[in-house]
């Protein structure tokens, strides 16, 4: 693809910016792609409802054309396409280029891919790039992986906007209508519709083919323009264009710069001779000033500067051309942000008195009404409905939010485990043995509880430390670091780690590990009988 003949400036866009990008192409070239157009489709429309009369069915000639849609779309993007490269075909060489031109992806489009959302952004990667249906189908893939919700947004507003535009024709018919005779066309448009007659699906397929012609020529633009900048920022174009360009001017560079070079070795021995003959000149000339009794009167080398009155002549600066440059310059518009507004008032105003005042549109308040009854009787007789629902079903489940509540409450209950410990109470004679009664009789955690009590008690006799009241584990830890041998340090950080398992885990060692423990710590310490208050351990 020849992208040097971009007639497009290539630059990183944003989705919404490249449709607008297409929408200008189109306004550009409408020339030729509406003249195109209206010579493709008019033939159509008159066949199409010829068709239609003939069959009794002239609704179904409004279908027809809507269906044969992308084969009209082929126009602005042939168009498109080659005048965006500097090409811009003729209206001869764009007829007769529909008879072929993509006309082995034309079935899809008319059956099966006839109702896609983004048939904009697929046509340039399928009739353009010429691939087989499977690289076809990757390329469709890459190129609409980020713009896909953009090209579907594209696809909705320009259907709402030929929805719009429909509307718009019929509203244009009825300003022409005076407000007194409205209901009755009202009900003449009514029948009319429910009789369809041949005139009315005429003019039904007459303002299809307007609006289709309207706004079909800028979707397919759009979509164009989404499918250049999506290649552009695939492949790069525009960086590949500014290196395109940086080398022709470097290039250009190169042969001037070889042409300098080539001038000046020629001028260089030129230059020599004329220096050296400069050089005598002075000489002689100093010489003969040397030899001169009087010397002449020296000039000045630098002329002094003219005077302002010489430069600026005498005209005042408060003249008429200054007063006149100052006034341009307090007219311009963004000095004096002012604007005309033009609006239309009748010649002959109606005064007020004149109008009939009984004569109100139609009157819609009753129908308001009785919408606004019936909503209100259906809220409440949905709000009725789920009260009595709830009541007969309230057997079902109201014994699951009891079971829900008294789970609940079981589950907190087994989260939060209480032990009675008195903080006066004494260790017992024989601690080990104390500990392995209550741990052998499944209060494993009363047993570790004593147990650390005890560590903590010997490792305070030993190191001759006082613990605040209500220490913490992390405390007892570093009054630890006092204790004269490493085992002993070791051991005690054991017993706080195993404590701790226990009161914030729930988890317990096993009964191998509990025994290894204690007999460890049995080697270690000399546990004897002392309240444990007095040296303020806290033991959750």
């Amino acid at each position: 693809m020849k992208i040097d003949t971009l007639t497009v400036t290539l630059r990183p866009r944003t989705s919404w910016e490249a449709i607008e990008l297409g929408m200008a192409l189109t306004r550009h070239h409408a020339r030729l792609i509406y003249g195109a157009w209206l010579l493709l489709t008019l033939p159509a429309l008159l066949l199409a409802n010829a068709i239609g009369w003939a069959l009794h069915s002239l609704w179904a000639a409004g279908l027809l054309l809507w269906w044969l849609k992308p084969l009209f779309d082929r126009v602005p993007l042939y168009v498109l396409s080659r005048a965006a490269f500097g090409d811009i075909p003729s209206l001869g060489q764009t007829l007769r280029a529909q008879r072929q031109w993509g006309g082995k992806w034309m079935w899809s489009y008319l059956i099966w891919r006839r109702l896609g959302p983004v048939r904009a952004l697929y046509l340039p990667v399928d009739l353009l790039e010429g691939s087989t249906a499977e690289r076809a189908r990757a390329r469709r893939q890459v190129v609409s992986s980020s713009i896909y919700g953009v090209s579907l947004m594209l696809t909705l507003m320009c259907s709402v906007f030929g929805l719009v535009l429909q509307l718009g024709l019929l509203g244009l018919v009825l300003i022409f209508i005076p407000n007194i005779y409205l209901p009755g066309v009202f009900e003449h448009v009514s029948a009319a519709v429910k009789a369809s007659p041949w005139w009315f699906s005429l003019i039904a397929n007459v303002a299809s083919w307007l609006v289709m012609t309207a706004v079909e020529p800028f979707y397919i633009g759009a979509g164009f323009g989404l499918y250049i900048n999506r290649r552009t920022q695939l492949e790069a174009w525009d960086i590949e264009l500014n290196f395109r360009r940086l080398r022709a001017r470097l290039t250009q560079a190169a042969s001037a710069l070889a042409c300098l070079l080539a001038l000046g070795l020629a001028v260089v021995p030129q230059a020599g001779h004329a220096a050296a003959a400069s050089t005598c000149a002075a000489q002689m000339a100093q010489q003969a000033a040397h030899d001169e009794d009087a010397p002449a009167e020296t000039k000045p080398l630098v002329a002094e500067p003219e005077s302002v009155q010489h430069i600026f002549g005498d005209q005042p600066v408060g003249g008429t051309s200054f007063r006149r440059a100052v006034d341009q310059a307090y007219a311009d518009p963004s000095l004096s942000p002012k604007h005309k507004l033009v609006s239309w008032k009748r010649r002959h105003p109606v005064p007020e008195k004149e109008l009939d005042p009984t004569y109100r549109g139609l009157d819609l308040s009753g129908l308001g009404n009785l919408i606004a009854v019936i909503g209100k009787f259906a809220l409440w007789g949905l709000l009725a409905a789920l009260v009595i629902t709830l009541a007969l079903t309230a057997r079902r489940w109201l014994p699951w939010f009891s079971e829900v509540a008294a789970r609940a409450k079981a589950t907190d209950d087994e989260n939060v485990q209480r032990s009675e410990v008195t903080e006066q109470a004494s260790l017992p004679d024989d601690v080990p043995e104390a500990i392995r009664q209550l741990w052998y009789a499944g209060r494993q955690r009363e047993a570790l509880a004593m147990l650390y009590r005890a560590a903590v008690e010997a490792m305070v006799t030993q190191t001759r430390t006082m613990l605040a009241p209500g220490a913490t584990e992390a405390q007892c830890l570093r009054a630890s670091r006092q204790l004269a041998e490493r085992e002993d340090r070791d051991a005690f950080a054991r017993v706080v780690r195993v404590w701790q398992y226990a009161a914030y885990a729930q988890v317990f060692p096993s009964t191998d590990a509990f025994e290894s423990l204690l007999s460890g710590l049995k080697q270690r310490f000399v546990w004897r009988s002392i309240t444990s208050a007095a040296h303020g351990v806290a033991v959750r």
